[in-house]
């Protein structure tokens, strides 16, 4: 699980921002694919970026500054080269398994996003700068590019629902979903209105969360 690569940061002087603390080892994806087949498994799920903002693709994209993203397996040495997600996509596709990808959307610890908001304070070493605006273009140029390069996308998912982090459809995040996932199932951004009406964000073949992450429910 790759959010580890970063702890959570509240009450901490110095999480740890090098892509170097991600260096997992005899990581086969084949075998992953070959025990999920076993278990007639439809579907796999991969943590393509959480909360913490560290990427299990190489990305390509750069920051405002320039410099490259750089939190990625393309800069974990360990990793030597691998695109991690390039081989779940293949593994999972080689045996019939539906790809599912959990990928945050309002929350990148790394960039001090919080809610869906940069933060104006609690910047701490290693993190990486970036205005609003910025912010709301970089996480549609990581979409497009997860959505582009590692698809059929099955199913995508975040813990608070896919949405427009800057308000309902204003960034355009919608737009590309309907472009380039028009068949993935999306978890949708639920919000009540004072008058109690339920309300969902306008993704593609939203589905609700089943209100627990408990292995039953009932």
């Amino acid at each position: 699980n790759n959010k580890v690569t970063w702890p959570n940061g509240e009450g901490t002087t110095q999480p740890s921002s090098e892509p170097t603390t991600f260096a997992p080892t005899d990581l086969n994806m084949s075998q992953w694919a070959q025990v999920a087949a076993s278990i007639g498994a439809k579907s796999a799920w991969a943590n393509a970026k959480h909360g913490c903002g560290y990427l299990l693709w190489p990305t390509k994209l750069k920051l405002p500054n320039g410099e490259p993203y750089g939190y990625d397996v393309g800069h974990s040495p360990a990793v030597n080269g691998r695109d991690l997600l390039m081989e779940f996509r293949d593994a999972m596709l080689a045996v019939g398994i539906k790809l599912g990808y959990f990928f945050t959307f309002t929350n990148n610890f790394y960039t001090n996003t919080d809610g869906g908001k940069v933060q104006s304070d609690g910047w701490l070493p290693g993190m990486a700068k970036m205005t609003q605006d910025e912010y709301n273009k970089l996480y549609l140029d990581l979409l497009r590019e997860l959505l582009t390069n590692y698809g059929p996308v099955d199913e995508l998912w975040d813990r608070d629902g896919v949405m427009d982090i800057n308000g309902f459809n204003r960034t355009g995040l919608n737009e590309l979903l309907h472009e380039l996932a028009p068949n993935t199932v999306c978890r949708a951004y639920e919000w009540e209105t004072q008058d109690g009406v339920q309300h969902f964000g306008d993704v593609p073949n939203w589905v609700r969360w089943v209100g627990t992450e408990a292995p039953t429910y009932q």
